[in-house]
């Protein structure tokens, strides 16, 4: 399988599968469903993965957000199905993960997520949901800038937080 259609509520993306790999949840998805193919041994099949929980507009950001990085290997690196090694977590963090909390956000993520909080918001949910820890760690870093030094009620505002 060279490309994967993702669909949502109401449209159709088909993907390149480099490009979607940047997704851990349909990495390991696409992995198991390799092994299954090469079991049963038959024509590689057209495969639709329903992503029914996110917009297609949130899609397309993230997609494109996919795009520009498939040729890049994140710190920490892409699951690989290895075993995970034995490593140095401290305070419940593993080290990759204290170091990325000190990475600043990349411009071009900066740029890129230059969006209002209702979408930022949908794009937080969708790199959840799809797993991709850097969209989510640069979108969560930004909104983590955005509230540093408001007040409780500043920052019940700029969610429309009722309390």
């Amino acid at each position: 399988m060279s490309a994967i259609t993702l669909v949502t509520g109401e449209q159709k993306f088909i993907v390149e599968r480099k490009t979607i790999e940047k997704s851990t949840f349909i990495r390991k998805l696409l992995r198991n469903l390799d092994t299954e193919e090469s079991e049963n041994e038959n024509e590689p099949r057209q495969l639709d993965i329903p992503v029914n929980n996110i917009s297609s507009e949130t899609l397309k950001m993230v997609l494109e957000w996919c795009e520009h990085y498939k040729d890049t290997q994140f710190p920490g690196g892409e699951d690989d199905g290895s075993a995970p090694e034995e490593s140095g977590n401290v305070g419940g963090l593993e080290q990759n993960e204290r170091d990325d909390k000190l990475t600043p956000v990349d411009p071009w993520d900066r740029k890129f997520l230059n969006v209002d909080a209702d979408t930022m918001q949908s794009i937080i949910l969708a790199a959840n949901f799809l797993d991709i820890k850097p969209l989510l760690n640069a979108a969560c870093k930004l909104v983590a800038e955005m509230l540093r030094g408001r007040s409780a009620q500043e920052i019940m505002d700029a969610f429309n937080a009722v309390q």
